[in-house]
């Protein structure tokens, strides 16, 4: 990368990182910068949903309904993913889940609810049909008392058929407070998979987690798993919009960093939006969205000051970067 590309990224950067301080420091006490921006993104969504910009007749349709977790929640006919049909059952092809673009133009994203009891075999079947090697939780099964998501992995060395898909957990490990890591072997017919799971349980329905750097230090564990880029990660908490689309959008632009495609045209709101026309009510708060503005700055701080140690024009991306995750890690 050219000294100049290497000034307009830290420029940019810099700009992105004086934006978010600016929206903590907005004066307002009932109504803070994040809020105001994030009010802006509703009222975008709101539009799009008067207008019919998005249809989602899959999801209304009758036979569809009792697939859905939330009835408010529902892909967009043009971004649904769609399942391979079974025993001739046009409906067959449907589950509550949206395909969003990535960072690269590849591989991309897979946002969906927490499997119900009547859709869990479908849920293996789209990571089975889709090449998913990395599922992203971001639930517990129960809250509040209240199913959230269907378990749908058995204890470690059992296995579990899901039609005629067989899932066995493998192993199990706690990688930090309230994270877990499971490992399981996919078999369909004769060709056998493997599929990672990270499970992070300490973020609250519509809230946001105590420890924000516990997110952070998770996608990137998750990232370094992550060899496929050509495979879409799926990503689910309960309904597959707020806290999914909070990582979602957290490792979209840990990729742009990455890429070294940070630069001045970079806009969350505009991410975000656009995001929300891929699936409804991505980053569902205005909490979550100020999370994601935090997070995102204090990675950009982070990566700054390992650009700053170097001297960059004589530095490559991919020896900043390796430098970068070293520093995340191992500090």
């Amino acid at each position: 990368m050219s000294q100049a590309n290497s000034k307009d990224i830290r420029r940019a950067i810099k700009a992105f990182v004086s934006h978010v301080e600016s929206l903590e420091k907005a004066e307002n006490p009932e109504e803070n910068g994040f809020e105001a921006e994030y009010k802006l993104i509703q009222e975008a969504q709101s539009k799009n949903r008067r207008d019919n910009a998005f249809p989602m007749e899959a999801g209304k349709a009758e036979s569809n309904l009792k697939k859905n977790r939330y009835k408010d929640i529902l892909p967009y006919d043009e971004h649904r993913v769609v399942l391979s049909i079974v025993d001739g059952d046009p409906d067959s092809d449907y589950i509550n889940a949206s395909k969003l673009m990535g960072a690269r133009g590849t591989g991309g994203y897979i946002a969906t609810q927490g499997p119900l009891a009547t859709t869990v075999s479908d849920f293996w079947r789209m990571i089975w049909e889709y090449n998913v090697e990395i599922i992203f939780m971001a639930c517990r099964i129960v809250e509040l008392g209240k199913i959230k998501c269907k378990q749908y992995w058995n204890d470690i060395d059992k296995s579990e058929e899901f039609g005629d898909i067989t899932v066995t957990t493998e192993a199990e490990e706690s990688i930090m407070s309230d994270c877990m890591r499971r490992n399981f072997q996919v078999t369909r017919g004769e060709e056998v998979r493997h599929v990672v799971q990270f499970h992070y349980s300490g973020w609250p329905d519509h809230g946001i987690p105590d420890d924000a750097g516990h997110i952070r230090d998770m996608i990137g564990i998750m990232r370094e798993t992550r060899h496929n880029i050509l495979a879409p990660l799926l990503v689910h908490c309960s309904a597959g919009c707020g806290r999914s689309g909070a990582i979602i959008t957290i490792d979209y632009v840990w990729t742009l960093l990455e890429e070294g495609n940070f630069d001045d045209t970079f806009s969350l709101f505009d991410l975000i939006c656009s995001f929300r026309e891929q699936r409804m009510s991505i980053v569902q708060t205005a909490d979550q969205y100020a999370l994601v503005n935090k997070v995102l700055k204090t990675l950009c701080e982070e990566w700054l000051t390992r650009m700053a140690t170097h001297t960059y024009e004589n530095v490559d991306v991919d020896q900043v970067n390796c430098c970068f995750f070293y520093y995340i890690y191992e500090r």
